[in-house]
């Protein structure tokens, strides 16, 4: 049940139902220096090995390569790389019957650092046999899985059918130079074949034979754009088995009146339909009711027989969002070649029993808060295409250093936004009023303020002009969550919430006793439930809970304090509001520290809101928000 569990869930919801960056980045300019030597298994130097790199893609993106080197004739090797902030550079070395060896360097790389790597190559495996039945087939995609190896290896078949391929570009795993493996062999045209308990060892060779038999399955259907009804054309399409390859997938190319078919489709259960063409993501795909399979995980998937002919498969497409821009640091300077974090939220469509575009990978109705990998260029320069057919976007919010900026946005299907720059040096600002007794206005004085952001807290002062205005500029680059006016012994604090670079306005705070008064109560109420747990004591809630509501749950709430050994309880912030003469809301945020027996110690930090009634003289928590 969370931090809270039943204590919480007794007292809170049955009350009131409670249901980027560190120092500044630096220009970068200048070269970095990657060096080492390239040996063997026995120790010796390997000469004309190649060494090449490149910085690290963005998500969904590729590698580009700088042009290779080849190792001296004592196996050295010397490359120049541009400076990094947080984003990684990859180097490959490959040799001839070699397995091919990489290395990501640390995220950040200064002008002048010197990377010292060597490299030790294992001899690959080598597999040959015969591809019968593929009649003219160039090629063969072979699949190999086991314990500690994987590999998927693009080979070329020979006139007779005959394959030979050193397995080069292979995951081994450290330890045994041998293992036992499933293979499966795929040529376009025909159906997969797979063979079982092949032995694969370091340096030795493996013959394996694949019998494959010619697929003649089709599937057809439309496609349509979900945002307008409109069919979509010239659109490539692929379907996809759990395990495939964009190489390999069957692919249709859409007609302009959105119509497609797939030709040649292997028999098998297919969990994706995906778009490859940028410009268009696949939200779902209705499948012809006798060709739905449930899957052991939830959804479905599209079930195609040998040689069967499947019409009426509909696919529901949605345009991609992109937007561009500049990151800058807090000097103002472009943040080049950084690695930073982007996350995003909004509307999707429902996908429960479809097959979707990358399934699980973002939640069901919005992002889970999966961060991806997003590097700028030379130039500070950034492009985010929505991986998510998203029906609006409502933010995107880049992290970097610890640190996370938020513009909140409203984004349709195809929409483009250019220049959307992100300033890490930008400051969250204020702008409200100060009112005291009477509602009127503290004018002309300056008033203490304390802040809190990013789990640290701060103070300083404000001063307000003749109406009781005032702004408040925050800390560059950094996210304001609460703000507090004081002034002598009464006080007012506002959950403000603000990324930087934005702005809140129109907060007013109240500096009157019975806000004050009322403050006060919220945070003993919260001390109250810290002393009741710790001490498995009830009453002392009595004077906090309206008394109805109170005996009806104390059966329930000793029981669920049993439960804990200790609870601490920090409160962050207490807002105060009053929207009319008989009604005063409250929003809390609160750290909850709870162990529980036999479960160690679990921790949150949540928002709490509830309302007060007078009775009796005093404060009293109401039900319900």
């Amino acid at each position: 049940m969370g931090v809270r569990g039943w204590a919480i869930e007794a007292v809170l919801f049955l009350f009131f139902g409670l249901g980027l960056l560190g120092p500044a980045a630096q220009p970068m300019t200048g070269k970095a220096i990657i060096t080492g030597t390239v040996r063997d298994e026995s120790g010796r130097p390997i000469e004309g090995a190649v060494v090449k790199w490149g910085l690290a893609a963005s998500f969904l993106g590729k590698i580009e390569f700088s042009k290779p080197i080849k190792t001296d004739e004592k196996g050295r090797y010397r490359i120049e790389v541009p400076q990094t902030n947080g984003r990684p550079i990859k180097v490959v070395v490959e040799s001839p019957g070699m397995i091919t060896e990489s290395f990501e360097t640390p995220q950040t790389v200064k002008a002048g650092q010197v990377i010292e790597r060597d490299f030790t190559l294992k001899p690959a495996p080598i597999i040959s046999g015969r591809a019968k039945g593929t009649k003219g087939s160039k090629r063969l995609l072979i699949v190999i899985e086991g314990e500690g190896v994987y590999g998927r290896i693009w080979c070329p078949i020979n006139p007779d059918g005959g394959y030979r391929f050193t397995l080069s570009n292979l995951y081994w795993r450290e330890g045994r130079r041998g293992r036992i493996c499933k293979v499966t062999g795929r040529a376009e045209g025909y159906e997969p074949v797979t063979v079982e308990n092949v032995r694969l060892a370091l340096g030795e060779e493996a013959v394996v034979d694949f019998e494959f038999k010619e697929r003649s399955a089709k599937v057809s259907g439309v496609a349509i754009d979900m945002t307008s009804g409109s069919p979509v054309g010239g659109v490539k399409l692929l379907l996809a088995e759990p395990v495939h390859s964009p190489d390999i997938d069957p692919q249709a190319l859409t007609l302009p009146d959105g119509s497609f078919v797939f030709e040649d489709v292997p028999s098998g259960s297919y969990t994706r339909i995906y778009s490859g063409s940028p410009e268009w993501k696949v939200a779902y795909a209705i499948i012809p009711p006798g060709n739905a399979e449930r899957q052991e995980e939830g959804g479905l998937a599209l079930s195609v027989g040998s040689g069967e002919e499947i019409k009426g498969l509909k696919v529901m497409l949605v345009p991609s969002i992109r937007i561009s821009g500049r990151i800058f640091d807090p000097d103002g300077r472009p943040l080049i070649n950084a690695g930073v974090k982007v996350d995003f939220s909004g509307n999707i469509p429902p996908l429960t029993g479809l097959v979707v575009e990358i399934p699980q990978m973002f939640g069901r109705t919005g992002c889970d808060g999966t961060l991806l990998p997003l590097y700028t260029d030379g130039e500070g320069r950034y492009e985010f295409i929505s991986p998510r057919p998203f029906l609006k976007l409502e933010s995107i919010a880049i992290e970097f250093g610890g640190k996370k900026v938020t513009k909140r946005l409203s984004l349709k299907p195809g929409d483009v936004l250019e220049r959307c720059d992100f300033s890490l040096g930008a400051r969250a600002i204020v702008r409200g009023r100060v009112l005291g007794e009477g509602g009127r206005p503290i004018a002309n004085e300056e008033l203490e303020i304390g802040y809190e952001y990013s789990g640290k807290r701060g103070s300083g002062r404000i001063r307000t002009d003749e109406e009781g205005c005032f702004e408040y500029r925050h800390v560059k680059g950094e996210p304001l969550r609460w703000l507090t006016v004081m002034r002598g012994d009464l006080s007012a604090s506002y959950l403000i919430d603000a990324e930087p670079g934005e702005v809140r306005t129109g907060i007013v705070f109240n500096l009157t006793r019975e806000m004050r008064e009322a403050e006060g109560f919220v945070r003993g109420f919260f001390k109250a439930i810290e002393t009741a747990a710790n001490t498995k004591n009830v009453n002392v809630l009595r004077d906090f809970v309206i008394a109805e509501e109170f005996e009806r749950s104390v059966e329930e709430m000793k029981r669920s304090f049993e439960e804990i050994e200790r609870m601490e309880i920090e409160v962050i912030g207490v807002e105060i509001t009053k929207p009319g003469d008989e009604e005063i809301k409250f929003k809390a945020e609160v750290i909850w520290k709870v162990r529980r027996k036999g479960r160690g110690k679990d921790e949150s930090r949540e928002i709490e809101e509830g309302r007060l009634v007078k009775e009796g003289g005093r404060w009293k928590i109401k039900p319900g928000r």
